[in-house]
């Protein structure tokens, strides 16, 4: 039984608990099955034991449109549009009834009841522009019952409309306190899982994404690769002589050569689809796609030149510089190699970064399938 109900109220409202609408949504389920179950109950006893027709009318009217509104949020999931009708029902409805009702004293017990369904509903602006004008409902209705069916002297009627102002405002305060704060938490833990996440997700001394990120994303891109039939391609690159250049320079100059060359990939591979990472000490990596294999080596070329263009020094280069070397592998979706893994696209792709490093480094290798 508690599955089922959760599922009514999360799952049938397509959020969780972790979504930012959720306590809206749980809301507005309680709502309408608390509608639901009030309007059976008092259409039933107005039907069998007052016979009042028009209550009757007022109840099974209240019934239908609650049903058509939870078939609503059902298969729209228009979330603000249903808390508009639920907010809407519930101002006339509570309205109609104080002024059937207005001679009895319970009727403006339930009327404080709207005034957290506007805050919850609609927010504290909204919600507190609606509460405003259901104040003014209920002080006419309050007025008009105190002066005409039961008549009483101005000063008591003035008193009456000052106790219960106060009342009223206090509950409004309180509710838009609480709003202003709910807001404030929940955008500051917003702020926080984002942070988590970037910080999870990406290399602290380069801004790239981490390794972590790329074993996550690149099955991802590799089933797109394969569904749609474009050319994926990975990009793996190497520092050369890195460790020689810490021994020689210290590991603050290398962390400095390391953010070089990340703003090199950057400024290389920018596009939103385009992604770099930083695999893993003087190793980075790229994954992007391209129309044809001749743009993917100019890409990869551009990134070797950028880095040599740096002219960092280095004692233990060949040319004096610091210098990469980029072993590449493109994947062709819907191709002969369709079914090559990621696994295998890593280890090729490393395959031709070791020939890189052979054949003199500061080079480009594009891996050749057999």
């Amino acid at each position: 039984m508690k599955r089922l109900w959760w599922d009514y109220v999360t799952v049938g409202g397509q959020v969780d608990e972790n979504h930012r609408e959720h306590r809206r949504v749980y809301l507005i389920n309680v709502m309408l099955l608390f509608t639901i179950a009030v309007t059976i109950v008092f259409f039933g006893f107005h039907l069998f034991w007052t016979g009042y027709i028009y209550l009757v009318v007022i109840n099974l009217v209240g019934f239908g449109v609650t049903l058509t509104t939870i078939l609503y949020l059902r298969f729209s999931y228009q979330i603000e549009r249903a808390a508009s009708v639920l907010n809407f029902i519930a101002f006339f409805g509570l309205g109609v009834y104080l002024i059937f009702t207005h001679d009895q004293d319970q009727a403006y017990m339930w009327a404080a009841v709207y005034f957290p369904f506007a805050f919850f509903l609609k927010g504290r602006l909204i919600g507190g522009l609606y509460s405003g004008f259901f104040f003014l409902l209920i002080a006419a209705g309050t007025v008009y019952n105190m002066t005409v069916v039961d008549p009483e002297p101005t000063a008591t009627i003035v008193r009456t409309l000052l106790n219960m102002s106060v009342s009223i405002l206090a509950l409004c305060g309180t509710l838009y306190y609480y709003e202003v704060t709910r807001v404030e938490a929940t955008r500051r833990l917003n702020n926080a899982q984002a942070r988590l996440l970037e910080l999870s997700t990406t290399d602290g001394l380069t801004g790239l994404y981490n390794r972590r990120h790329f074993d996550d994303v690149m099955p991802v891109l590799l089933a797109k690769a394969r569904r749609e039939g474009t050319v994926l391609c990975f990009l793996t690159l190497d520092v050369d002589f890195f460790k020689a250049y810490n021994d020689y320079y210290g590991h603050p100059k290398g962390d400095e050569v390391l953010q070089a060359i990340a703003d090199v990939m950057k400024g290389t591979f920018k596009r939103t689809c385009d992604l770099n990472f930083r695999l893993g000490g003087e190793e980075f990596g790229a994954l992007f796609t391209v129309t044809n294999p001749v743009e993917a080596e100019t890409l990869a070329e551009a990134v070797r030149a950028g880095v040599e263009a740096l002219a960092i020094p280095s004692a233990d280069c060949p040319l004096g510089k610091v210098t990469v070397s980029i072993g590449m592998r493109l994947y062709q979706g819907g191709s002969d190699t369709d079914k090559a893994s990621v696994r295998d696209l890593a280890s090729e792709a490393d395959r031709a970064l070791y020939q890189a490093k052979h054949k003199g480094r500061n080079r480009v290798v594009v891996y050749q399938p057999k």
